[in-house]
């Protein structure tokens, strides 16, 4: 698998590759319905703008 795989297969990775936004996008995509899906991850992805994409990806996942 070359570099440009990830760029195409996961549409919250850019500019650089990215395991955090790579294995929950991969997650959110073999979860059941109802399942839980559960990483740790950095504080970082709170607010680095280079996580913006993959915060708008998990926000219609989680529960209210």
């Amino acid at each position: 698998m070359t570099l440009d795989t990830f760029f195409e297969k996961y549409k919250t990775t850019e500019n650089r590759i990215n395991l955090y936004s790579i294995f929950i996008e991969a997650g959110l995509g073999i979860i059941r319905e109802k399942g839980i899906l559960s990483y740790i991850n950095p504080n970082s992805m709170l607010v680095n703008s280079s996580y913006s994409k993959l915060r708008k990806l998990i926000l219609p996942h989680t529960k209210k």
